[in-house]
């Protein structure tokens, strides 16, 4: 039976790279990522409530995704906001409220 210890980790550290990658770009305001009228934003805020406080990314980026969230709290129209945030479960709105309360 093969363990899945090292290739588990191995899989880690690429989430890491992908999701640090993802915040250069969200900071960078490119278009194709948040989308037209910002269509993206929704998923974005669902990926972000899912890898905030997990090994799927350092806490550099975990960091700089708290700072992207409050910014967007007071950037964005509350619309685009409404509709994110209705997307998500209970538990990821607490994960995030928490978030960017702290």
């Amino acid at each position: 039976r093969v363990s899945s210890g090292p290739w588990l980790h191995s899989v880690e550290i690429e989430a890491c790279i992908v999701h640090s990658k993802l915040v250069e770009l969200i900071k960078a305001n490119n278009p194709v990522i948040l989308g037209s009228n910002h269509a993206n934003v929704p998923k974005i805020i669902s990926i972000f409530a899912e890898i905030l406080h997990s090994e799927l990314a350092s806490q550099e980026t975990q960091t700089e995704i708290v700072a992207i969230l409050r910014q967007m709290q007071t950037a964005l129209p509350q619309t685009v906001l409404a509709a994110a945030w209705s997307g998500l479960s209970a538990e990821q709105q607490g994960k995030l409220t928490k978030a960017i309360s702290a």
